[in-house]
């Protein structure tokens, strides 16, 4: 039975849950006036602000590891807009000015353009050496400016492109729409901010993969893509579905060329490759001789990934396709069906393109061309004798084979 309060006659433990009950309501209300309090402190705004610094100071910090990562001291030159850290017992953010100087408190401005990140730290120590213990001053890239590099000539979208330290010569011509058809791919011509020029050789960075041969871009650099000289030896190029022209010079092996109209891109090599010279002449390129052939002047080039084929059937051992030579004749095409061209007369030869019959006598003077069909019309008999010939000739193999063995066993 509950105990009695001596004052009242009401239970104790009535005014045990009563306390408690009401003390969660007073707890209760003071958490939702705290939380409604901080609610209304902060506006949306402020909540997006904060949000925005935590978020800015994660990218600063990706950049300085980027920095800290990727970038090497020795190679990367400073430039306008790039911001430092540099620590001189607390950490301080200094932006290098449009004409290359930085500035610190005490001291003359330090020209610091056009040189390394390895050279500006040194001798920003060196001038903060007057007044600063050298062993407390630490100098990192905090970020990178972007700055803008016109591009003109033979690319598919000229015009000024926005880059940052980090970019190359061959990023700016791919974000340019790449070369187009008439220009020379190889020698790009970079000009610089104080006037000087460089003869950029993209395809050697290919090759060799040294970094002068695709140079980082700075400040006050524009970029110049010549176009091909119809009164210098040039060659045409003709791949499946376009044309490049391209400059020749005494080192234009296919190679090369091959390299700069695939915009460097290490594509598969052609399998099949002929060449059409200024008099008209058709020369078929050896698949094992495509890379070291030199084009000549006016020399026109077709190169294919699938090999032309001419097309052979009628009364043959191996009707079928058979890859495309210049210089074949009919009878030579059957022959590789396997019917001896001495057997077949001309009179059974007939040539279909575009499976329309051509006359002979146009065919011995224009020569076989890709896609043609060499159908070779025999009678019954001829066709019988071909193959009692290949009969024969294998029983004469087989009963050779049967004396050497009897021979060498006795």
């Amino acid at each position: 039975m509950p105990s009695k309060s001596p004052s009242d006659g009401r239970p104790i433990g009535m005014k045990v849950y009563l306390a408690l009950f009401l003390s969660l309501v007073i707890f209760s209300i003071k958490g939702y006036s705290q939380e409604n309090m901080s609610t209304e402190s902060t506006t949306p705004r402020e909540v997006y602000s904060k949000k925005s610094k935590s978020s800015t100071e994660d990218n600063v910090q990706e950049n300085l590891i980027i920095a800290d990562t990727w970038i090497q001291d020795s190679d990367y030159v400073v430039g306008p807009g790039d911001l430092l850290n540099v620590s001189l017992g607390s950490m301080s953010s200094i932006r290098i000015g449009p004409d290359g100087m930085v500035f610190f408190p005490g001291i003359p401005p330090i020209e610091i353009s056009d040189m390394t990140l390895k050279e500006a730290k040194k001798t920003i120590k060196q001038k903060l050496s007057a007044i600063y213990d050298t062993s407390k001053i630490f100098i990192t890239l905090a970020s990178t400016n972007l700055f803008k590099v016109p591009i003109t000539g033979e690319v598919g979208n000229p015009g000024v492109k926005k880059v940052n330290s980090f970019t190359r010569v061959k990023d700016v011509i791919d974000s340019s729409g790449g070369f187009t058809r008439y220009a020379i791919r190889n020698k790009i011509i970079l000009i610089h901010g104080n006037g000087d020029t460089d003869e950029v050789e993209i395809a050697n960075y290919f090759k060799r993969f040294h970094d002068e041969d695709n140079p980082l871009l700075k400040f006050g650099d524009r970029i110049l893509v010549s176009k091909v000289d119809f009164n210098k030896p040039l060659c045409v190029i003709r791949t499946s579905g376009d044309v490049f022209y391209n400059q020749l010079d005494s080192a234009s092996r296919l190679t090369d060329i091959y390299l700069q109209i695939t915009n460097y891109s290490q594509a598969s090599p052609p399998r099949y490759a002929r060449v059409i010279t200024a008099g008209g002449v058709i020369q078929q390129i050896p698949p094992n001789r495509i890379f070291d052939f030199t084009p000549k002047d006016n020399d026109t080039v077709e190169l294919k990934n699938e090999v032309e084929q001419v097309f052979v059937g009628g009364s043959v051992a191996r009707p079928g396709g058979y890859d495309y030579v210049p210089d074949y004749t009919p009878s030579q095409y059957i022959f590789l069906a396997g019917i001896s061209p001495s057997s077949a007369s001309t009179s059974d030869i007939v040539v279909f393109r575009n499976s329309i019959p051509i006359d002979l006598d146009v065919i011995y003077k224009t020569g076989i061309k890709p896609g043609d069909l060499i159908y070779l019309d025999r009678q019954k008999l001829d066709v019988f004798r071909d193959y009692l010939s290949i009969v024969a000739s294998l029983a004469g193999i087989a009963l050779t084979a049967v004396t050497l063995y009897f021979v060498s066993g006795n």
